[in-house]
């Protein structure tokens, strides 16, 4: 998992946690829901597919190499 250090305004800040107090939830949830609102593109998902895919070929190949 990676590490994200996302820097806003004092301003932005209130504005989730009041955000975060009228839904009842952490500051933290009320970021991820929005920056996880819009969904990814199809073009971005067929591209991660691909890669995906060619990295667990990789693997497979680096594994039947070490038998």
């Amino acid at each position: 998992m990676k590490k994200i250090v996302l820097n806003i305004t004092d301003v932005d800040y209130e504005k989730f946690r009041f955000e975060a107090i009228h839904e009842r939830k952490d500051v933290r949830e009320v970021i991820r829901s929005r920056l996880f609102h819009k969904p990814f593109d199809s073009e971005v998902e067929e591209a991660y597919d691909s890669w995906l895919q060619e990295q667990l070929i990789e693997i497979m190949n680096d594994k039947g190499d070490s038998e």
